[in-house]
Formats: C-alpha cells, sequence, structure tokens
C-alpha cells in the first residue's frame, strides 16, 4: 500500500504558480519578450523545478493505483483523462494561436499535429507514455524491492541525460521527465516519504540552492534541461520540498484544480498580455500580477463550467460521465 501524503495539493499548488508564472513571462523570445532582469532570471532557473515537480508529483500518485490487476481498464483510463483533452484542448489553443496576432508563433505541422506536440501539451502526451511504460515496469516488478529498482532509475537518468531527440509523441518529453516520476513512485512504494521531515529538508535542498545560485551568477554555465546537473538540482529539490511537508490553504485549493490549470492557463496568460499591449499598458509588473492570477483563477471556473455536462466533462477534463441516480 502506498503512504499517502497530506501536503500533495500543497505541492500540487505549487506546481501550478510555477508553471503559470514561466508561462505568463514566457521565453526569450515569447511572452513579454524579456531578455534581461530579474524577470528573465527567475523563468530561467525555474526549469530546474517546473515540469520535474509535476512528473515527480504523478508518480507520488501513480503509486496509490499502480498498473496492476485490470490492465484494459488502465489504458482507457490513463487515454481519457490525458489524451482526450490533449486532443480537444490543444488543438483548440493551437487553432486560436493561428487567428490570433501577438502570440507565440502559430502552429506550423497541422498535418502533424498532435504526432508533434501542441506547445505545453507535450507534457500531456509525455505522461500518457509514461504510464504505459509503467505496465512493463510493474510486470518486471522493479518496485518489489529497492535492488531491483535502482538499476532502472539509474538506467532512467542515464538516459534521459543522453539527450535524445525524439520529437515525435513527445517521446523526448518522456525521457526527461522518466527520473522524476520514478523517484516519486519510489518513495511511496517503498515506505520512504513517512521518513523524511522538515529536519532534513535542508540536506536536500543546500546543495541545490548553491548549484542553482552558481548557475544565476554565471559562475556555471546553464546546463541543458535534461543533463545531469539539472537531474541532480531538480531531484534534490523534489524531495526537499515533499520532506519540509508543508501546508498552505491556498495552495492546498490550487492544487486540487491542478490538472485544469494546466490545462488552460496559456489561454488566459496571453489574453492579459494582448488586451494590455491594445490599452498600450505596458508595465511588465502589473502584466505579470494580472496574468498569473487570471492563469491560475479563470482555469478552476471553467473546470467547474465543464463539469456540470458529461459530454464537457470528457472532453476537456478527460472525466468519466457522472451516473444519474434514479
Amino acid at each position: 500500500m502506498a503512504y499517502r501524503n497530506e501536503n500533495l495539493n500543497t505541492l500540487k499548488g505549487l506546481a501550478c504558480l510555477l508553471v503559470v508564472l514561466f508561462h505568463s513571462i514566457g521565453a526569450m523570445y515569447t511572452g513579454l519578450k524579456l531578455q534581461t532582469g530579474f524577470y528573465r532570471e527567475l523563468a530561467d532557473l525555474l526549469i530546474f523545478i517546473r515540469m520535474p515537480l509535476f512528473a515527480f508529483l504523478s508518480g507520488l500518485i501513480y503509486s496509490y493505483r499502480p498498473a496492476q490487476g485490470n490492465i484494459k481498464h488502465y489504458v482507457s483510463g490513463k487515454f481519457r483523462r490525458l489524451i482526450v483533452p490533449m486532443l480537444t484542448v490543444g488543438t483548440i489553443f493551437a487553432m486560436v494561436q493561428s487567428i490570433t496576432p501577438g502570440v507565440s508563433p502559430s502552429y506550423k505541422h497541422w498535418y502533424l499535429m498532435h504526432i508533434i506536440p501542441v506547445s505545453l501539451y507535450w507534457f500531456l502526451e509525455a505522461m500518457f507514455f509514461i504510464f504505459m511504460l509503467m505496465i512493463l515496469l510493474e510486470r518486471l516488478r522493479i518496485f518489489d524491492n529497492v535492488e531491483r529498482f535502482i538499476p532502472v532509475f539509474i538506467a532512467s537518468i542515464l538516459i534521459s541525460s543522453a539527450g535524445i531527440d525524439i520529437k515525435y509523441f513527445s517521446l523526448s518529453g518522456m525521457l526527461y521527465l522518466l527520473p522524476y516520476f520514478l523517484l516519486g513512485s519510489a518513495l511511496s512504494r517503498f515506505k520512504i516519504m513517512d521518513k523524511l521531515s522538515p529536519r532534513y529538508s535542508l540536506v536536500f535542498m543546500l546543495p541545490a540552492l548553491i548549484l542553482v545560485v552558481l548557475i544565476g551568477m554565471g559562475v556555471i554555465d546553464y546546463p541543458k534541461k535534461y543533463s545531469l546537473l539539472a537531474i541532480f538540482i531538480g531531484t534534490l529539490s523534489c524531495v526537499s520540498l515533499l520532506s519540509l511537508k508543508f501546508r498552505l490553504g491556498i495552495f492546498d485549493r490550487i492544487g486540487a484544480y491542478s490538472f485544469s490549470i494546466y490545462l488552460f492557463h496559456a489561454f488566459f496568460t496571453a489574453a492579459v498580455r494582448i488586451i494590455y499591449y491594445k490599452l498600450g499598458i505596458f508595465n511588465p509588473h502589473l502584466i505579470l500580477l494580472t496574468a498569473v492570477i487570471l492563469g491560475l483563477l479563470c482555469p478552476i471556473i471553467a473546470e467547474r463550467v465543464f463539469k456540470r455536462h458529461n459530454l464537457t466533462r470528457l472532453l476537456f477534463l478527460g472525466l468519466a460521465p457522472t451516473r444519474k441516480i434514479s
């Protein structure tokens, strides 16, 4: 039986904040198009924790209901939850990009849509294939003991750090996220989570912080997100945050809507920027604050609306229909 950690929603809320913050700032030539300054450095440094934390938490949550028993039900459930909204929301996102001025470059490979992932929706595709890989790894019983798990975990790190470029079906993304997912699963399956405590958090966080500071100061060159150094920083950061076992009410509430926030936030962060620019307002602090607030709040409203009808539950949230009680 996997060990449930009570602060998972808080960590999911934190992960949502980091992702929304990053997309509100944008990359160097997208979003606010900031090439220097604090926000630019912050966005660049977030790469070490944003998606690793999401994958790490996904691994923890997977361990509660692993790929055992009815595999057909497991596969269909993951397809419904991840691929269906990816196809629906991702396609709408690409179409909106193609007709909206002032946003990132439009999607150019329509005939390969979702074969080559659409923007941030690569994560859903990558996670689906990780879940499918877990069927094999469960068959190999890698979680039976630590001795079986460690070689697989090391292999995942080495493969991830190789930076293999397979753009189709987000397989590169799958390889990039796999070590974090496996680590999260292992901490739960081997009941290590209950042994972690806040006093150990600094042990994990301090070396990660030192490395991030050195990178930010330019003492160490920025590593690629899949490099061994980045994986080291990311895994230490994830374990450190889990060890803190902190809970924050607002993050708890945000974390409960983490999937919808990931799905829909980019629509609203981009809309905020476009509207402000149309109004002749270019203050990055105001734009960023508004984008983050609406990027978190509006998807929550969207989820509540879509949950009301079975068709929208399925298409936009990947949820099974509710059964009416007669």
